[in-house]
């Protein structure tokens, strides 16, 4: 489902109908990212499970697994499954974002994945790093419906903020995008250029705009360490 930069421009169609329970209800922003989230997830997934009745958002967001991917819902491969379950929550952040702002700026989404270790995503506007999302995909998911909506709406207000503000990049962002850089150079890029030279040559065009994104802690001397 998908590539190693996964998705990069995609757009779903959302209705403003959607908008229209926000009312007065606690973090209405964040509400309206989660329905864009089960929209186009469950379009996603669901368009082939055995159970068409299966509630996919809440089997791979609302439910703890000891897995990456619940076994019934793996496609072809799990990394690429494992790209789709951290693409589609900044997917939907995006969309949101660029709903509310009007934003014309061409947004990009950065998933580098692992079965084993932390998975990293990153939202890029421009030559900015405007949201960054790290963790385990194994412990990827919320315990309840309203802690999500809560952290889906502060990853909003960040990637608001900082896309209004262009600031520079904070010490865990350079770190995540290091890593990034990092696997897409040494791994990624060489493994493709074996199978497909227009996909290794779209590798080498999100690394250089990450190289660029790094260019400015470098040149400030920053660290570029993990947090803590």
């Amino acid at each position: 489902m998908g590539s190693i930069v996964h998705k990069i421009v995609g757009l779903v169609e959302w209705s403003l109908d959607a908008r229209s329970t926000e009312g007065d209800e606690e973090y209405p922003i964040g509400r309206s990212i989660l329905r864009r989230l089960r929209k186009a997830l469950n379009e996603e997934w669901g368009s082939w499970l055995v159970d068409e009745d299966e509630d996919t958002f809440k089997t791979l967001y609302l439910t703890e697994h000891r897995v990456c991917i619940p076994e019934h819902l793996l496609g072809d491969g799990i990394v690429e499954d494992i790209v789709s379950l951290f693409y589609y929550p900044l997917f939907a952040v995006r969309e949101e974002l660029k709903e509310r702002t009007g934003v014309k700026e061409f947004i990009s989404i950065f998933v580098q994945p692992s079965y084993m270790d932390t998975c990293v995503a990153v939202m890029v506007a421009g030559e900015k790093a405007v949201l960054t999302v790290s963790g385990k995909a194994w412990n990827f998911y919320w315990d309840s419906e309203e802690e999500m909506v809560k952290e889906l709406e502060s990853w909003y207000q960040t990637a608001e903020a900082r896309f209004k503000g262009r600031p520079r990049l904070s010490s865990d962002d350079a770190w995540a995008l290091g890593i990034l850089l990092r696997q897409v150079r040494e791994e990624d890029i060489p493994r493709l250029g074996e199978e497909s030279r227009w996909r290794a040559d779209e590798l080498r065009t999100a690394a250089d705009l990450l190289s660029r994104l790094l260019g400015e802690p470098r040149n400030r001397e920053e660290s570029v360490q993990g947090p803590g």
